[in-house]
């Protein structure tokens, strides 16, 4: 299950962009040094949590090599020391289905085949099957597979196998996928022997679909019948609605304690002016301009076919969040301000470190404003939430 839960969650960072709303004016630019690709992954730093010092500590650095929106290389710097240990190297068909993988790793001053995945797909570009191998003394060594099962263009099981000595695949256990509205609602665990429960990950959304959290349950040892926590993740947007941050956390005793963040960049990051997809044609525009660009529908990257596509399989639209909250960084106090327009005055403003754990709390009763007040806050990041029939959530920094 944890394989599984592993996987489910790479997929879901990799695959969830979607698209905010912003106020500026805007203005086409030339198309001397626009970035095309802006949307695309850069790089991503692993941060681990020193249970002693309460602070994070940089693990790992992940560069990506690109070529247009596809990855062609991806760089794994170890620290301390910024020492590349291993290499992915991705191929892709004329479809451009990324059907090879190959990992090696930096031994002794060599490179070393460490191992490869090998996908297939059908006609629609759907992954039908993934086989990994491990490379031992000199020959490819079998390690895991899994084919997919779909219904209607959406992914309904995940069967995972294994191989006896016969070389022979037998089940292991599945993930069956559940949806509502067309989003990823949840994922039920089995071990394929029995049907017996292994585990349950649920998955909540914001605004514009996207992801906010996912939760793992796994069955109580004293009592197998009932799923308790085991693992927690929360993703934090940028004003593009690029994924920038997330969280792990990990269920001990009664509370949950922070273990990991993943923070991420993009080529947005270095550029000036960016090209968007603007009522079918592709303009390149300064990065001051996007927000605006973005309020009326236009979106990150150029015009394709294959991005119509994408959309067209589920991409929701701009949601603008219903709150604004300043001064952000604060010192002793901020505010949050709904939008004059607001249908959302019935719900509770919350304050939330990132343990989970609820700091304040002040219900709306229709206001416009309200006011939350730092009082022995430490220096840091915290979570600010409108909760009503639906939730919104941005953060804020007290310094």
């Amino acid at each position: 299950m944890k394989r599984t839960i592993s996987l489910l969650f790479v997929a879901a960072l990799i695959s969830t962009v979607l698209f905010s709303q912003g106020q500026a004016r805007y203005a086409v630019t030339k198309d001397g040094d626009c970035e095309s690709f802006p949307q695309v992954i850069d790089s991503f730093y692993v941060y681990n949590m020193n249970r002693v010092t309460g602070q994070w500590e940089l693990a790992t650095i992940s560069q990506y090599e690109n070529t247009g929106l596809r990855h062609d290389r991806l760089l794994m710097i170890n620290m301390p020391g910024r020492v590349v240990n291993r290499v992915w190297e991705y191929y892709y068909d004329d479809n451009g289905n990324r059907y090879y993988e190959l990992s090696k790793i930096w031994r002794q001053g060599e490179w070393y085949l460490h191992m490869k995945r090998d996908s297939e797909f059908d006609q629609d570009k759907q992954k039908l099957s993934q086989l990994t191998s491990n490379w031992r003394n000199g020959t490819w060594v079998f390690n895991s597979y899994f084919y997919n099962l779909y219904d209607a263009g959406n992914l309904t099981r995940v069967v995972y196998q294994g191989m006896d000595t016969g070389g022979i695949l037998y089940d292991i256990s599945y993930s069956d996928y559940y949806y509502d509205n067309g989003l990823l609602s949840g994922v039920h665990g089995h071990r394929s022997s029995d049907g017996t429960v292994t585990g349950i990950t649920t998955y909540r959304y914001g605004m514009g679909g996207r992801i906010e959290e996912m939760l793992q349950l796994i069955p109580s040892e004293s009592d197998p019948g009932e799923m308790i926590n085991s693992k927690k993740r929360l993703y934090f947007y940028d004003d593009y609605s690029l994924l920038r941050e997330v969280l792990f956390y990990d269920w001990e005793s009664d509370r949950w304690e922070i273990t990991i963040r993943f923070e991420y960049f993009y080529k947005i990051d270095h550029a000036r002016k960016v090209t968007v997809c603007h009522n079918g044609n592709t303009i390149c525009i300064s990065v001051n301009a996007l927000p605006a660009h973005l309020s009326i529908g236009s979106t990150l990257g150029p015009c394709t076919d294959e991005k119509k596509k994408d959309e067209g399989r589920g991409a929701a639209p701009s949601i603008k969040t219903p709150f604004t909250v300043y001064p952000n960084p604060a010192t002793d106090k901020i505010s949050v301000r709904l939008e004059s327009q607001s249908e959302h005055r019935s719900g509770v403003i919350q304050l939330s470190d990132f343990h989970g754990r609820l700091l304040r709390s002040v219900n709306i009763e229709g206001q416009n404003e309200v006011t939350l007040y730092r009082e022995g806050l430490k220096d840091g990041k915290y979570i600010v939430r409108l909760v009503g029939d639906q939730t919104w959530q941005t953060v804020v920094i007290f310094n």
